[in-house]
């Protein structure tokens, strides 16, 4: 729904062999939505600095939590997207060497589709470029389902899991961004849900 948990020791919950439920060492942060309609659909947290907490929901909205890890902390929603009101945010890239930029993804066809922020979503900018068929979100081009963003020292790679595949930039230049299909031959045009990436080998799985 539209609360937010929190468990800093989830080893200690027992098993259970009857997997009945157990609320052993969960805490529900006080500060919420208070918008029904705004259920969390993503959580995603924050490496360098760690315990940053952004969460979108069904209905556009995104949500910042500073030291997340301890405490009540206040639950600061950041300036919108100028996604469609309709739009789901079906996930949001952190950049695990700052956490003030993020990528918001946002997944209903004919709306648009990728917004990215270098100041925690004080300012965002429309990076679909030619995933996108028009500039409004309209036309033909695909589902983006998930983003990924990955340092490499002085460059950066942004990956979009689409609906026809993997996708990949190393410049992110507004609504003029290209894209560029990522291994045509082994992937191919396969829907794309997760991206995870293991940054002490390189190793990238999706």
């Amino acid at each position: 729904g539209n609360k937010l948990w929190r468990n800093n020791d989830i080893t200690n919950i027992p098993y259970n062999s009857s997997h009945s439920k157990s609320d052993f060492g969960w805490h529900k942060y006080t500060d919420t939505i208070f918008d029904p309609s705004k259920k969390i659909s993503v959580i995603r947290t924050s490496v360098s600095p760690a315990n940053i907490v952004y969460y979108g929901t069904a209905n556009t909205s995104i949500y910042r939590v500073d030291n997340a890890n301890v405490g009540d902390p206040v639950i600061n929603e950041v300036n919108s997207t100028p996604a469609n009101a309709s739009s789901f945010c079906s996930d949001i890239a952190i950049n695990p060497q700052d956490a003030d930029e993020i990528m918001a993804v946002y997944s209903n066809y004919k709306i648009y589709s990728l917004y990215h922020t270098t100041d925690a979503g004080k300012n965002w900018d429309k990076v679909a470029g030619n995933l996108e068929q028009y500039s409004t979100g309209g036309g033909n081009g695909p589902s983006c389902r998930t983003a990924k963003i990955i340092p490499f020292g002085n460059d950066t790679l942004y990956l979009v899991g689409t609906s026809i595949g993997l996708f990949g930039t190393s410049i992110l230049d507004g609504d003029n961004t290209i894209w560029k299909q990522v291994s045509s031959n082994m992937i191919g045009n396969v829907v794309i849900q997760t991206i995870n990436y293991r940054a002490n080998d390189g190793l990238l799985v999706v």
